[in-house]
């Protein structure tokens, strides 16, 4: 069982102001002035008032003295937040330091008070504890020989979740701007309030102005993206929520690190196949067209988890019916009808020859061992879509791809997950897709930009490095909470399986524009802007012949330079804070952990928007 010195949503030992009366005279006047709270003396009604007394006042109004303990000891067990008044907290932090050490309690009391209120004197400290004392004696909690330690733990128990404060712990460490930082710290110290306010399902607001939308550019096309103010108990809920349902589902989201070996593995022996078929699909606006509340009848409503949680999503889901991008919840609503839809793809293409089978959120690929209809896919497909994710579900047609063995060679071929599979000189070459090559080289365009902006070389110099590396990251917030695990991130990171290919004589069976990219970037691109700007003649990295390779994506690739961020085995505080102060000499360490650098030197490199 966990007790709390802070508990109820008040930090105890602060703002404790006893200027009543103890609860034994309380009681005492009430009696004499015959329940009538206006003629209570200032000292009376001040306890009173402190006690939220006037909540159960029907209930004591008249009755006799242990009538009268009785219901204070039930009504404190009640209050919460600002109802917590001095009294109640005077006694409860008694009695917490009694439950934990019943011979140093009195002196560990007068320590945490004196630490949270440096301006107290002594005297009114001992006017604290005496005052708590009494009371709990008169409600029989406490006395010389006797401590209801079932009482206390009810009252100091607090009621909450593992993976509610695993997620406020992970909010907090990884926030950024100061006043993120300071509202989830608050939420973290006081999880039991939000638990609380969670379990009550207090009135909160999954629309508009909490969940907003906005329109960004992506790859020459305008998107809806949905965001969650960050510093709101619905951002924090959204995100717990999500987290409830990947547990009580066991959801699996799509890897593209499983998926694409076996894609590899399967086309560079595909050609032995008599005949085959590759269908590729991208269902159009898909977040925007999935029924939330469809997910909820089929897949959802009826598994068994506490009502609150059922509660907080329906109220979620009448005001979000459909799963919109950006918003955290879209994602595992996706994946648990996913998981149906996936099921349901395999059982009916079976008997099809469906040899390999991927989705990954709204991209899917099919092959099979034989020539199959491109119309029977197509019709088959969106049938089970609709049916798993609602009627508004389409397919792009302009993302479709649909090929077999003996079609003409210009059009065997595809891309995958940023990679691409192209037929040529009777073999399939590997690559990267276009559009990411574009990607890519626009993202080399702003970094460079920004210097001739700033004319900062060192900021300039460093950002490349960390563009072309592949950056390693030790996560302990992975979702299943049970193990830590590697996250890697950068180009190289992304198109790992190339590798095989560029360590080949020639650079083997590598797409020739992809050859190109990364034998010439991010050099080419940043001489192109640059020209014959002064600042080039800063660039001494790339101006010294022997520098300039490290500085290539492709010797990237063949040395596998990565970055690691893990204080024992990659870069150590040390070094990590000398680079974060080379680019920013105001930086200072004191009392940030190794997780927070990290966070902030990737902050500082961001590419710019």
């Amino acid at each position: 069982m966990r007790l709390k010195r802070n508990v109820h949503g008040r930090k105890m030992s602060l703002n404790l102001e006893v200027k009543g009366m103890v609860l034994s005279e309380l009681y005492k006047e009430l009696e004499r002035k015959k329940w009538n709270i206006n003629k209570l003396s200032t000292r009376a009604k001040t306890t009173y008032d402190d006690c939220e007394l006037s909540k159960i006042y029907e209930n004591i109004k008249n009755k006799n003295e242990e009538n009268f303990i009785q219901n204070l000891r039930r009504h404190f067990l009640t209050l919460y937040d600002d109802e917590v008044g001095s009294y109640f907290a005077s006694m409860y932090l008694f009695c917490y330091e009694i439950y934990n050490d019943n011979s140093c309690a009195v002196q560990n009391m007068k320590t945490q008070i004196k630490n949270d209120n440096p301006s107290i004197t002594n005297y009114y400290i001992n006017k604290v504890i005496e005052s708590a004392k009494s009371n709990c004696e008169y409600l029989n909690i406490i006395n010389d020989s006797y401590c209801d330690r079932q009482y206390i733990a009810n009252w100091g128990y607090y009621d909450s979740d593992r993976q509610l404060t695993e997620l406020l712990k992970v909010l907090y460490l990884t926030a950024i701007e100061p006043s993120e930082i300071n509202y989830f710290q608050y939420k973290l110290d006081n999880e039991n309030k939000l638990y609380y306010k969670m379990k009550k399902a207090s009135n909160f607001n999954f629309g508009n102005p909490i969940i907003k939308h906005r329109k960004i550019k992506k790859d020459d096309k305008i998107r809806k993206i949905y965001t969650v103010d960050k510093e709101t108990e619905e951002y924090i809920i959204i995100k717990f929520l999500k987290k409830k349902l990947d547990l009580i589902f066991n959801v699996k989201y799509p890897n593209r690190s499983e998926i694409m070996p076996e894609l590899f593995s399967l086309i560079k022996e595909i050609e032995r196949l008599t005949n085959y078929t590759v269908y590729k699909f991208d269902f159009k606006s898909f977040f925007e067209t999935i029924d939330a509340k469809i997910i909820w009848n089929n897949h959802i409503k009826d598994v068994f988890f506490e009502k609150y949680i059922k509660d907080l999503l329906e109220r979620y889901i009448d005001e979000n019916q459909y799963c919109y991008q950006g918003l955290a919840l879209s994602n595992v609503f996706v994946e648990i009808a996913g998981k149906y839809f996936d099921r349901k793809i395999k059982y009916t293409f079976s008997s099809d020859g469906l040899i390999f089978y991927a989705r990954y959120v709204d991209d899917g690929l099919l092959i099979f061992n034989k020539d199959v209809e491109q119309e029977m896919i197509r019709e088959r497909i969106i049938e089970i879509a609709k049916e798993m994710f609602g009627n508004r579900v389409k397919l792009n047609e302009e993302k479709e791809k649909y090929y077999t063995k003996y079609m003409h060679d210009n059009l065997k071929k595809f891309t995958y997950l940023g990679y691409l599979f192209k037929f040529s000189d009777k073999k399939y070459k590997f690559g990267i897709a276009e559009e990411k090559l574009e990607k890519y080289g626009k993202e080399i365009d702003k970094i460079t930009l920004e210097y001739l902006n700033n004319g900062d070389v060192e900021l300039f110099r460093q950002r490349i490095l960390f563009f072309i590396s592949r950056r390693v990251y030790y996560n302990v917030f992975a979702s299943n909470n049970k193990i830590a695990k590697w996250d890697v991130a950068g180009i190289t990171a992304n198109y790992n399986l190339l590798s095989h290919e560029i360590k080949k004589k020639n650079y083997g069976d590598l797409e020739e524009k992809t050859k190109y990219f990364l034998t010439r970037q991010p050099y080419e691109n940043v001489m192109k802007i640059i020209k014959n700007h002064p600042l080039k003649n800063k660039l001494y990295f790339y101006n010294s012949q022997k520098s300039k390779p490290s500085y290539c994506i492709m010797a990237v690739f063949k040395n596998n330079k990565s970055i690691v961020f893990h204080p024992n085995i990659g870069w150590s505080v040390e070094y990590l804070c000398k680079k974060i102060r080379k680019i920013d000499n105001t930086f200072k360490v004191h009392n940030k952990t190794y997780r927070e650098c990290v966070t902030y030197y990737n902050y500082l490199l961001k590419i710019p928007e």
